[in-house]
């Protein structure tokens, strides 16, 4: 489970997960004290 802090970053990390052999299963926004924070969840085939 990846906590991405600041939320531009996320996409960066989800293409760095994806090229690594991982599959996001999971990709949800949560939101604390008045920011969100993109969480991503993946597994290694």
């Amino acid at each position: 489970e990846i906590i991405v802090s600041p939320h531009r970053d996320a996409d960066l990390v989800r293409n760095v997960i994806t090229c690594h052999g991982f599959r996001i299963v999971h990709d949800e926004m949560i939101t604390d004290r008045k920011k969100d924070y993109p969480v991503i969840k993946a597994v290694k085939d």
